[in-house]
């Protein structure tokens, strides 16, 4: 006798806001307290014996972003702020403040990954005037 197959998941019976509000509590909490200078200090602090950082976690992540391009789409950030948060949390009376602060860290990452794609196409009309022999052949960089 073979094992019962596991039924899909019905999707409709998943609520996404009580999915994604954890991670979504740690961006505002992480975003938040990086915007005192006291709670830059604790957060530089609090870095668990490892060198701590050199910025607050939240920069480092937008860095992050912008730098590898990780395929992380501002659309998939927008989707968290266009959720229906009141619907799955109506007694949260600290909802709207904490939307405010979500909604600034979009914003953010939106202007680092616009700066960061305006400074790329600007590298990339000065590369294109740089002649082949000037070129690293494996990793098409300036040698």
């Amino acid at each position: 006798d073979a094992p019962p197959a596991l039924a899909p998941a019905n999707l409709d019976k998943i609520s996404r806001p009580v999915i994604l509000a954890p991670v979504v509590g740690i961006l505002i909490h992480l975003w938040t307290a990086a915007s005192t200078e006291e709670g830059r200090r604790r957060l530089m602090r609090s870095s668990g014996g490892a060198q701590p950082p050199t910025s607050p976690p939240l920069h480092g992540l937008i860095g992050h972003i912008v730098e590898t391009g990780s395929g992380c789409s501002i659309d998939a950030f927008r989707y968290l702020t266009r959720m229906q948060w009141s619907e799955a949390f109506p007694d949260d009376a600290t909802l709207p403040s904490k939307l405010l602060v979500l909604e600034k860290f979009v914003d953010t990452l939106e202007t680092s990954l616009k700066c960061a794609a305006d400074e790329a196409a600007i590298a990339g009309e000065e590369g294109a005037d740089i002649p082949d022999e000037f070129l690293d052949p494996i990793l098409a960089s300036l040698m």
